[in-house]
């Protein structure tokens, strides 16, 4: 028997209750993961792992399937193993001493969630990485530090359309929960050491051999679509990149026709429209000019951008891969401007020029919170406080988390103070430094010193 020193203190009767409360304390560390919060929003705040629904790349998504019931399939399971170490009881000789399956089962969850986020849910991804440069823009107004990220992105020039975009911007989005799997793992594996190895009882059984063969067979044909739809979309990029087009046109149908939701991403048709525009440049689709809006965007030519956006939205105002690039556009259109900054006297025309852009946004995109937080924040300064609490208003019921709802906070009880609430406007004061746990927000502080 191997004594291990980490756990002496309970290692005085040659192991046997290390084997009992190893797995039950790996088995509580993953109810606690399931209850954690695994992905943060960067505008509505964190999801725990029961609000993420599993989706492995087939389109079949449920929110009962959730990572949330993966981790307490894992806890059961490792209660079950512990039981089986105490008491006989049917099918326990089954559960005797797996450790390593229990340990296996901790870690899947985090192994279908790197899959699904890296690899399949490209939809989703491009969703959070639209919030996330909503929240960077948003922050950039704030008028004092956010919330610092692990990793910095530049919403200018990030991109999700590769694994390394996503995966960095799922290294700044990841929660705590998503590390207890691999701390119960742990205990489950120091569990192997109590067992006491048994004797040589023959060859092996050829039949489980098989098992395994074909299982692994099957999980990779169940798992392999959304990473076999990224290897093709890696051979677009490649035939772009050596201007054969017509082989890029062949491998992205085949990579969309693993992984449907590369069809609801603006990546996918950027590559289809270049590949068009330049096989027949006298034609014209959407595809093709949702291309050419992505060369102007990056050449900083955003109105050029959102002109040929413009007619690909009046054909299609609620795809997602139109709304997505209209967003960006006419979020950067917007920043162009430089709304509130600068001197008192410049600052209006910026406003009023700002002010036409980000209302077009909220028509192309009515859940964008950037352009319904600066449309509260122009309208505060160009003094028309009853619309700004009412654009404020409408920021608060979509949720944000705590940064934005402390904001919002803050420009209602100065509305308020601005119009003679003088009572009304302090108490939100005060409210919106409750939201902020953070001691960020340095606008309501000073507003409530008498310094703003």
């Amino acid at each position: 028997m191997v004594t291990t020193r980490q756990f002496w203190f309970l290692n005085r009767d040659g192991g046997s209750l290390l084997k009992v409360v190893l797995p039950i304390v790996g088995g509580l560390i993953m109810l606690g993961a399931s209850l954690s919060p695994w992905l943060v929003d960067p505008l509505l705040g964190s999801s725990s792992a029961w609000k993420l629904p599993i989706d492995i790349g087939w389109q079949v998504r449920t929110g009962i399937v959730s990572y949330g019931l993966l981790c307490l399939i894992a806890a059961l399971y490792s209660f079950t193993v512990a039981a089986a170490t105490v008491k006989t009881f049917k099918w326990s000789s089954f559960f005797i001493g797996k450790y390593r399956v229990a340990a296996i089962l901790c870690l899947a969850p985090v192994a279908l969630f790197l899959l699904q986020y890296l690899f399949v849910d490209i939809a989703g991804m491009n969703i959070l990485t639209q919030h996330k440069f909503q929240m960077l823009l948003i922050q950039y107004h704030f008028g004092y530090s956010g919330q610092a990220d692990r990793i910095v992105i530049d919403p200018y020039k990030f991109t999700d359309a590769t694994i390394l975009g996503r995966l960095q911007l799922l290294t700044d989005q990841v929660s705590f929960g998503i590390l207890l799997p691999f701390l119960a793992a742990l205990f489950l594996f120091e569990s192997r050491r109590f067992v006491v190895t048994q004797p040589y009882a023959g060859p092996k059984d050829t039949n489980r051999k098989y098992a395994w063969i074909i299982g692994i067979v099957f999980f990779a044909l169940l798992l392999g679509r959304g990473p076999i739809a990224m290897f093709c979309n890696f051979e677009v990029k490649q035939a772009l990149a050596s201007g054969n087009y017509s082989s890029a046109l062949t491998w992205l149908n085949v990579a969309q026709t693993l992984n449907p939701s590369l069809q609801q991403v603006a990546a996918s048709h950027i590559e289809r429209g270049e590949a068009l525009y330049f096989l027949n440049p006298n034609q014209h689709s959407d595809d093709t000019r949702i291309y050419l809006a992505s060369v102007y965007r990056s050449n900083k030519n955003y109105l050029a951008a959102y002109q040929e956006l413009l007619a690909v939205w009046q054909t299609h105002p609620s795809a997602p891969w139109v709304v997505g690039e209209m967003s960006i556009t006419l979020q950067s259109l917007a920043e162009l401007t430089k709304s509130l900054n600068g001197s008192v006297i410049l600052r209006q025309e910026h406003d009023n020029t700002a002010l036409i852009w980000v209302q077009l946004l909220d028509k192309v995109d009515a859940k964008n919170l950037y352009g319904q937080y600066m449309t509260g924040r122009i309208l505060y300064d160009v003094h028309d406080y009853s619309a700004c609490i009412t654009q404020m208003d409408i920021i608060l019921a979509a949720k944000p988390n705590a940064d934005v709802r402390s904001s919002a906070i803050t420009y209602i009880g100065l509305s308020d103070i601005r119009q003679g609430k003088y009572s009304e406007g302090r108490n939100l004061l005060f409210e919106a430094l409750k939201a902020d746990p953070s001691y960020r927000n340095n606008t309501a502080r000073e507003a409530l010193s008498g310094l703003y």
